[in-house]
């Protein structure tokens, strides 16, 4: 074992370096004191020129124990929306210590109806995707009678403007279902070679055939027919705008983004749901605090017991 030299400290009765320790330990395994013998007086540590002093608990031969220098403090960021009448989240970073003050919280909406709510966590942003409701769909009706009813429906939710129109087209055309300006659905009546509409071409029940396996349309809209389908239509229908459809928000709770968080691989955070409720999307991301580094004696680190 190498010679260490020690600063002779003033009324000091023992001093040292320690080998290793803790935040309320320090082991000299060059020292074999009597056990206690030291106990209530004071150590004095010196840990990168700060002076700590603290009282001695206990020792053995080689290791004192004294009240903590500086514990470890885990980063916390809260998420409280109490104030709308939601719920709030407490998320601790693990293991505790500085390093996580420096990350943050950011929240964005689901996509669509029904979004799930997810966490993901990546260069210091612990990102939630907040779920969604399921929102409503809209639809429309055209044409009238128990057999000659059309109704157009939204395949997703959401309160876009869309509209229907019918309308009639040049001699010897067949029915036809398309898409202009990307939220106007035309249906183009077919027609004879006078250039009349043909009932037999535009029965309700053929209308939704069309609208259901027209491309493009299709992807957009799902119709039905009234009855048998058997209504005949033969006039221009002016633009009907669908109605009752709703977008899908955001109805996270906090249980929900608790079990989000703890799906993330290697548990780098611990949840707790402080109050149940709804969470939104925040404003801006919230940061982690209060994250204190663990302070103790190291190889080498001088003590003085006073």
């Amino acid at each position: 074992m190498g010679i260490w030299s020690v600063k002779v400290l003033e009324g000091s009765i023992l001093s040292g370096r320690a080998r290793s320790g803790s935040a309320t330990t320090l082991k000299d395994d060059a020292k074999n004191m009597t056990t206690d013998i030291f106990k209530d007086k004071f150590i004095k540590i010196i840990i990168d020129d700060i002076e700590y002093v603290r009282k001695i608990t206990s020792h053995t031969a080689d290791t004192f124990t004294f009240g903590a220098i500086v514990a470890a403090v885990a980063a916390k960021a809260v998420i409280d929306n109490t104030a709308g009448g939601g719920g709030k989240l407490t998320i601790t970073a693990d293991p505790a210590g500085t390093y996580a003050n420096d990350y943050t919280v950011a929240t964005v909406a689901g996509e669509g109806a029904s979004a799930e709510t997810e966490a993901a966590f990546a260069d210091g942003v612990l990102t939630l995707t907040l779920g969604t409701d399921a929102g409503a769909v809209s639809s429309a009706e055209i044409g009238t009678g128990n057999d000659g009813v059309v109704t157009i429906t939204r395949k997703v939710a959401g309160g876009e403007f869309y509209q229907v129109q019918v309308l009639l087209q040049t001699a010897n055309k067949d029915l036809t279902a398309y898409m202009v300006d990307g939220n106007k659905l035309y249906i183009a009546l077919g027609t004879d070679e006078n250039g009349d509409p043909d009932a037999a071409k535009n029965t309700a029940a053929l209308i939704a055939t069309k609208i259901n396996n027209a491309d493009e349309v299709k992807d957009l809209f799902t119709a039905a027919a009234s009855g048998n389908g058997s209504g005949v239509f033969s006039d221009i229908i002016p633009g009907v705008s669908f109605d009752g459809g709703v977008d899908p928000v955001v109805d996270a709770t906090a249980a929900e983004i608790k079990t989000a968080i703890e799906a993330i691989e290697g548990d780098p955070f611990t949840v707790v749901a402080d109050v149940a409720g709804a969470i939104g999307v925040l404003e801006n991301p919230v940061s982690f605090s209060g994250g204190v580094d663990e302070v103790k004696p190291v190889d080498r680190t001088e003590y003085f017991v006073i």
